[in-house]
């Protein structure tokens, strides 16, 4: 069973070592994604804090001549008094315009694979193949918990020669890969399982969700009513006053706009105990009568909802600040490392058979 056991590791880890690797790298960058942005592209990303902020129509405004040929789907509200609003055309995946929001100039428009995050997160996501490269780190992420368990198993040597397995000895290459491979992957496990675990739900997030609801008995929110045309829209910034009217906690960090006659306007906002970096708070509202269609608290959500609230926030290391996201990106590197010790392992014995 042993020897079973090792052949499906190696094979597995063949199989998946170049993507996880890849993953990895791309995944550890990305948990100070924001912050390595902001230092690669400071022309893009940093403002001069000015004495108040610009009207949001004047800035979509300045983002639709900019940018003529889609309409503003989505506004991603700065964190703090020194960053940029950034505008994204036609969907999450067009083209986003970079906007100080105290003089509503534009700083640059940007493809979504132009700056060093995009293109970080192209990969760590799609593997530059849209739909078919999700779907298959989604199934490296399965390996990855395959590979995780049955490490675990091929490494533990006893409670007697505990303190001898976790050691790294000198004599060649081969051995010092193979203690190194069998060490970091020990002292990383349940990270290795937990980024595995989330890495899958987040691609094959419908099917998670409909056992989650399954098992916990419970039905998905209701999506709301969509809304009737009637006249011009109000100004974004009313709209946005009565969203705040009606949930005043918490800090906007996306407004989502309506790309149809018959779609609200939904005010995103994090709550100062969330540990998702973007909140899980929803207002949507009626953008021609200004009235709350629909209003959503992360903490008023059923078991269901909590549980799959906490996956993203798991999977990017934000659950314990700025601790555990040093600790995830400490991981991603060490996913890679193992990755590349394993395969240099591998090349080593079979060129010695050879």
């Amino acid at each position: 069973m042993m020897r079973l056991l090792y052949q499906l590791h190696k094979y597995l880890g063949l199989a998946a070592g170049v993507v996880l690797l890849l993953s990895g790298l791309t995944g550890g960058l990305l948990v100070f994604g924001d912050e390595l942005e902001r230092a690669w592209h400071p022309a893009l990303k940093r403002v001069e804090p000015g004495a108040a902020p610009a009207a949001l129509e004047t800035l979509l405004d300045r983002a639709r001549a900019a940018y003529p040929d889609a309409a503003p789907a989505y506004i991603r509200m700065p964190l703090d008094a020194t960053q940029a609003v950034e505008v994204y055309m036609g969907s999450d995946e067009g083209p986003r315009v970079f906007l100080d929001p105290y003089r509503a100039t534009v700083l640059g428009v940007r493809g979504p694979r132009d700056t060093f995050k995009g293109l970080l997160l192209a990969l760590h996501t799609q593997l530059f193949a849209g739909e078919a490269g999700e779907t298959t780190l989604g199934v490296a992420a399965l390996v990855l918990l395959a590979l995780a368990i049955s490490g675990a198993v091929l490494w533990w040597p006893g409670w007697r020669r505990l303190a001898g397995a976790l050691r790294i000895r000198s004599g060649g290459w081969l051995r010092t890969c193979s203690d190194l491979h069998r060490v970091a992957g020990i002292l990383t496990l349940i990270f290795l399982l937990i980024t595995g675990a989330t890495g899958a739900v987040l691609v094959f997030h419908e099917t998670f969700t409909r056992v989650l609801f399954g098992l916990t008995a419970a039905a998905p929110p209701a999506p709301p009513a969509p809304v009737r045309a009637a006249g011009d829209p109000l100004p974004l910034d009313e709209i946005v006053r009565r969203a705040e009217a009606a949930m005043p906690e918490g800090r906007i960090t996306w407004l989502y706009l309506p790309l149809a006659a018959d779609q609200p306007v939904i005010v995103r906002k994090k709550l100062p105990e969330e540990v998702h970096p973007n909140g899980r708070n929803f207002v949507h509202v009626d953008p021609y009568r200004g009235e709350i269609v629909q209003r959503r608290l992360s903490r008023d959500a059923v078991l269901a909802v909590r549980i799959d609230n906490l996956v993203y926030p798991l999977h990017i290391g934000t659950v314990g600040g700025v601790t555990t996201r040093v600790i995830q990106a400490a991981v991603g590197v060490s996913l890679a490392m193992l990755c590349f010790a394993g395969l240099v392992m591998w090349g080593m014995r079979r060129r010695a058979i050879i």
